[in-house]
């Protein structure tokens, strides 16, 4: 499910960029931005389903504390 929502984020994006003014450097910049930002996270899962490692950050944290 995280991938296709990666992966139709990085085509959304894409598409607005596609559409954008040139002239508007600022808006196409934060578009390409986020773009980057979900193609960085498909990459991430790929890499994760391929070689079998979890990627850390996604992971949540658990404390233990035990003590005797």
């Amino acid at each position: 499910m995280k991938t296709m929502w990666h992966e139709f984020s990085v085509d959304y994006y894409l598409h607005l960029y596609n559409h954008c003014s040139e002239d508007n450097h600022k808006k196409r910049s934060e578009l390409i931005k986020k773009a980057a930002f979900h193609q960085d996270k498909l990459l991430k899962i790929m890499m994760a389903k391929h070689t079998g490692s979890v990627d850390k950050s996604e992971q949540p944290k658990v404390e233990c504390n035990m003590t005797r």
